[in-house]
C-alpha cells in the first residue's frame, strides 16, 4: 500500500451530508427556509434534524445500521450546563463549545416554523435533543 492510497471507499449513498438533507422530500424545504433565515450553523441543525427523523422511521430508515451504532448514552457539550462548561475556562475546548453554541443558537428558534406537523411534535423535538447529545 502506498502513502495516500485509500484503504476503502464509502459509497455516497451510505453517507449523510447537508446537500442530502436539503434535497430530502419531507424535510428539505423546511431546512432550506431555515438556512435562508438563519445562515451559519444551520448545517449542524439540519444534520441533527435529519438523523432524528431517520431515527423515528426505525426499521424503515435506509440509515438504520448507522443510527443504531450511535452512542445514545453520551452527552454532547451542547447539553452541558453553563457551570459545567465554565469548568473548562482557559482551554481550547471552552472556546470551541461557546463557538458551537453560538453557531447553533441562531437556527434553533426557527427550527419548527413551517415544518409539517409530524416533524414539529414533542416526540420529534425529543429526538433532536437525543441526537444532539449523541453527536
Amino acid at each position: 500500500m502506498e502513502p495516500g492510497e485509500p484503504i476503502f471507499d464509502v459509497p455516497r449513498s451510505c453517507t449523510i451530508y447537508p446537500e442530502l438533507v436539503f434535497a430530502d422530500r419531507g424535510l428539505g424545504g423546511s431546512m432550506q427556509k431555515l438556512a435562508s433565515a438563519s445562515g451559519t450553523g444551520v448545517e449542524v441543525v439540519a444534520l441533527a434534524t435529519f438523523l432524528a427523523k431517520e431515527k423515528l422511521k426505525g426499521s424503515e430508515s435506509t440509515f438504520r445500521p448507522y443510527i443504531e451504532c450511535l452512542p445514545w448514552d453520551a452527552t454532547h457539550p451542547l447539553m452541558w450546563t453553563d457551570d459545567e462548561v465554565d469548568l473548562l475556562k482557559g482551554t481550547y475546548a471552552y472556546d470551541e463549545i461557546l463557538g458551537f453554541r453560538d453557531q447553533v443558537q441562531t437556527p434553533r428558534p426557527r427550527l419548527t416554523q413551517g415544518m409539517p406537523t409530524p416533524w414539529a411534535s414533542d416526540r420529534f423535538c425529543a429526538s433532536i435533543r437525543d441526537m444532539a447529545s449523541s453527536s
